[in-house]
């Protein structure tokens, strides 16, 4: 199994930088042959230069190690302070405990509240990509259905400084803070994209089986909703898409299986399923609609995730008697709606505007 040592986010040495150097010599050329290549593709053809040119450029940066790919990109707090100021909002930001906050997206609000659980396979930090979605949907709800939507973002600790269970700690302190704010549990969703997606189903199996090193959520009612975005339910890499997608989706079967050795190998055997929620029995998620009352799953068709995705989904079915939604965006990659964000996209894709209605729907 796969470890990190103990030490600092984003430390590295001069043979990092050296690395780093190089592999930033090597991006033009990808850059160019992606654009000439990418009209003979059918799942770049509806893509434009901006998003081809993007989604090679964070195909690269995922292949970087992880330290280097820490320092490049900096912290989640870094990121957010940088990205409010872009947009001429205030920093709001609130220590909640646990060595945690919660960044808000304009000001705090205790109405209607999105909780979103950032990505980055517990390893990376929230990107300003999805900053900009969430701002996004909270301008669409605002400007179509006059609902005003309070953005909370966690900023959980990630890998080497800490392990399971303290992102699903952090989570759990999160949602129980915004509860005695005041906001009520069936105003509340939470978000999440690939391990965000994670965390959102073990916060929802703790609440089911709690986990005794981790604080209980108090709910007084089923939480109103939860999105996740590409999921990472399995962590090891070994379905047929991981390698079938290999060369169109932004992340690597490398990346996936290394990444995941990273977070299992600090999980104890009996703890695998919240983890790994594909492989949870099946009786786990007995009583989630009693949790949260309604969930949608969203897939790209060209991501190395998908097979796993579908599977869970289907396992979902079987138990989750509340209302579930699940979309298959054709010719999607991971985490497909951020990366329009990432190049300043105008032309959206499909799950961009479907995901504002199913807000909206869960906030009427």
């Amino acid at each position: 199994m796969t470890s990190i040592v103990p030490g600092k986010y984003g430390d590295i040495g001069s043979l990092d930088v050296v690395e780093i150097a190089f592999q930033f010599a090597k991006l033009p050329i990808i850059l160019v042959s992606s654009l000439i290549f990418s009209p003979f593709v059918w799942y770049n053809k509806h893509k434009t230069w901006r998003r081809v040119l993007g989604d090679q450029a964070f195909r690269w940066a995922a292949g970087l190690k992880v330290p280097q790919l820490q320092s490049l990109m900096g912290t989640t707090l870094t990121t957010y302070r940088s990205t409010v100021a872009k947009l001429n909002i205030p920093a709001v930001e609130e220590d909640i405990g646990s060595d945690a906050r919660l960044l808000w997206l304009g000001p705090k609000r205790t109405d209607h509240v999105l909780l979103y659980l950032h990505g980055g396979a517990f390893l990376g930090p929230a990107t300003d990509a999805s900053f900009y979605f969430w701002r996004h949907v909270q301008e669409q709800l605002k400007a179509r259905s006059n609902i005003d939507l309070g953005v909370a973002i966690l900023t959980y600790t990630l890998i080497p400084e800490a392990a399971f269970p303290t992102p699903l700690r952090q989570s759990v302190a999160a949602i129980n803070y915004l509860t005695s704010q005041g906001v009520k549990p069936e105003n509340i969703h939470l978000a999440g994209d690939s391990a965000g997606g994670n965390l959102i189903f073990q916060v929802l199996l703790h609440a089911l089986r709690p986990i005794e090193s981790v604080v209980p959520l108090k709910l007084s009612k089923p939480l109103r909703g939860a999105y996740t975005i590409s999921p990472w339910v399995s962590l090891t890499a070994d379905s047929e898409s991981t390698l079938k997608h290999a060369n169109s989706d932004i992340i690597s079967p490398k990346n996936l299986r290394e990444w995941g050795g990273y977070v299992l190998a600090d999980v104890p055997v009996d703890k695998r399923g919240y983890v790994e929620a594909l492989k949870a029995p099946d009786d786990w998620f007995k009583n989630m609609d009693g949790v949260v009352d309604r969930i949608l799953i969203t897939a790209g068709s060209q991501e190395c995730l998908r097979d796993d995705i579908l599977a869970f989904n289907e396992k979902l079915k079987k138990t989750y008697k509340g209302k579930l939604d699940f979309v298959l965006q054709r010719g999607g990659v991971h985490d497909d709606m951020f990366l329009d964000f990432l190049v300043n996209e105008t032309k959206l894709g499909e799950l961009t505007p479907m995901i504002i209605e199913w807000l909206a729907a869960g906030y009427e």
